[in-house]
């Protein structure tokens, strides 16, 4: 997710990129073909005032490589954790688990992941990041509480007829508090929950809202923030 201010009567700019579905379109041969797409690209754990982490692990994020509509098999996969971070990956399902974090990592963890594939005879190679957001308890010694953005799909393609493999796309929300989590019904008192489709204006959006995939050219974003 991410987050945005309304002031001085217009939108400002994005702080960051929240989770959105990727589009991908049947083109000519070529790099720019070739799409890495990292669902769950930005999470969040919780951790006690000294930064040990007590919620919120392991973490997976799972990367898949498309030539236009049509899934490629990894020929790499790889994650370099930065110092005080545990992660692996299995090339096999593309899935990324990070099972340790240290109190002496920064509020804000960047991990690279490399990925690679061959595409007639050529090998494409690709670097993304997935972004780990440490979040302390309030000032009441409270449990940090996580919301964490849930879209019925994490990509969307369309093939060369301009036909989505999906026809709505909706997403849900999951609070993570302590041990517990749950999927929420309602937006959280204090929040906002928008979405933008092609950099147009923000929506105002409800919780599993269906939004047709045919007014989605490049992508859409989907925003939950705290006031605003």
């Amino acid at each position: 997710m991410c987050q945005r201010k309304f002031r001085g009567g217009r939108w400002r700019a994005y702080t960051g990129p929240s989770l959105w579905a990727k589009y991908g379109k049947d083109g000519l041969d070529g790099l720019g073909s070739i799409v890495l797409d990292l669902d769950n690209e930005i999470q969040s754990v919780a951790t006690d005032s000294l930064g040990n982490v007590v919620g919120g692990l392991p973490l997976n994020a799972t990367l898949s490589m498309y030539y236009g509509t049509v899934q490629l098999n990894l020929s790499s996969l790889t994650v370099r954790p930065p110092e005080g971070v545990v992660a692996t990956a299995d090339r096999q399902s593309g899935i990324i688990t990070v099972t340790s974090i240290a109190n002496t990592t920064d509020t804000t963890i960047r991990i690279p992941i490399d990925a690679s594939t061959v595409y007639n005879n050529e090998l494409m190679e690709r670097t993304t990041y997935l972004t780990i957001n440490k979040i302390k308890p309030g000032a009441d010694g409270e449990d940090a509480i996580l919301y964490s953005l849930m879209p019925s799909v994490d990509a969307i393609h369309v093939d060369k007829k301009g036909v989505s493999d999906v026809v709505f796309i909706t997403c849900g929300i999951k609070k993570t508090q302590g041990a517990n989590t749950v999927e929420l019904s309602q937006l959280p008192n204090g929040y906002a929950f928008k979405y933008v489709i092609d950099e147009e204006l923000a929506e105002n959006y409800t919780i599993d809202q269906n939004i047709s995939t045919s007014s989605i050219k490049k992508k859409i974003i989907f925003m939950l923030t705290n006031g605003g």
